[in-house]
Parts: C-alpha cells; sequence; structure tokens
C-alpha cells in the first residue's frame, strides 16, 4: 500500500476519503477491498512459491509461466501481451532458462523463431501455486456458498472487462477460467 492507503491503514484516526455528507465513499470503500484482496492474494501465492521451493520465483515469472502453459509459446507473443520490447522479454525468458524453469527449442514450421517450453520445474512451480488457489477457492466457496463465489468471479470479471487493452490481465484471466472449468480428476496440474 502507498500514499493515503498506507496512512489509513497505520493510523484508524486518519478518515477514509467520504462522499457528499461525509460517509465513507462506496469507491474508495471497493477500492480499498480490491487492492487489499489483490495484496492478500499476491501474498498467498508468494508464500506458497516460497514453501514449495520456488523462492526464486516473481509474481510476474508465474505469470509469464502460465501464459506458456496456456500456449503462448514465443518471445513475440510475450511481449506483445506483456505490452514491452521482444528484448525486455527475452531477459526475463533467459533467466527463467538459467533458474530451470524454461527451454527454448526452433519452431519446425517457422525455423527463426523459438519455442518455450516448460520443464518440470517450472509445471511444479505452477501446480503447487494452483494448489493453494483451489485452496482458497474452496474456503471462499464455504464462506460465500457457490452462488456468491460465482457472483464474485462475475464481478471481478466485469472490473477485467474495464479495461480491455490490459491483453495480458485477459489472457491470464481467460487461462484460469479455463483452468477453472477443468473437472478436478483432469489431471491437469492446478486440479
Amino acid at each position: 500500500m502507498h500514499g493515503y492507503a498506507a496512512t489509513v491503514a497505520s493510523s484508524p484516526s486518519v478518515p477514509p476519503p467520504s462522499g457528499d455528507g461525509g460517509e465513507t465513499s462506496a469507491d474508495w470503500a471497493l477500492g480499498l477491498a480490491l487492492a487489499s484482496a489483490h495484496q492478500v492474494w499476491q501474498a498467498r501465492t508468494s508464500t506458497a512459491l516460497a514453501e514449495g521451493g520456488f523462492g526464486d520465483l516473481r509474481l510476474p515469472d508465474l505469470q509469464l509461466l502460465r501464459l506458456v502453459e496456456g500456449g503462448v509459446a514465443t518471445v513475440g507473443e510475450l511481449a506483445t501481451l506483456f505490452q514491452v520490447s521482444k528484448q525486455a522479454v527475452s531477459k526475463v525468458v533467459d533467466s527463467l532458462a538459467g533458474r530451470g524453469y524454461l527451454t527454448r527449442s526452433t519452431d519446425p514450421a517457422d525455423r527463426r523463431r523459438a519455442r518455450l517450453t516448460l520443464t518440470s520445474r517450472a509445471r511444479d512451480a505452477v501446480r503447487v501455486t494452483g494448489q493453494r488457489r483451489e485452496a482458497d477457492q474452496l474456503a471462499l466457496r464455504e464462506q460465500l456458498g457457490e452462488v456468491g463465489l460465482r457472483s464474485l468471479r462475475d464481478g471481478l470479471a466485469a472490473i477485467v472487462g474495464l479495461a480491455p487493452d490490459q491483453e495480458v490481465v485477459i489472457a491470464l484471466a481467460r487461462r484460469f477460467v479455463e483452468v477453472d472449468r477443468l473437472p478436478p480428476d483432469s489431471g491437469h496440474p492446478a486440479n
């Protein structure tokens, strides 16, 4: 948390921004709830990585691995999704390959392109975080019920839809939805 949100969180005497009449703004409450939920989700994912022996992975690394797992197989495709240069993605890919998470191979259809593939170490990291995510979803399902969890997902999807230019977020969201729809006995590492 930064700025005013950090001040409010650390000092209960500082009131949050208010709407008309001095009441807490619903927009502020929603924004703070979303930011807090995001931080908790990230922290739980980071903890799962560390506990699983993957403490060298950052969350953006995990995003990249999830995209490769989902079929995004070249540096160029990743650069387009992340909206950065191919050189920037290539540096991250080189680092992940050097740490045993990715391999590069020549694309048989176009020998000028290198295809990216997850190693077993990367699949294990994705599986560990998928298991944490599944456990968290089960806890949320118990707390909110199936209808409540579906409403939460629908609401979050609506928020993501407010920024359709965020291709990487949308690609990851689609990937997570695909995995979530798989039956638990599908053999997918996240199930």
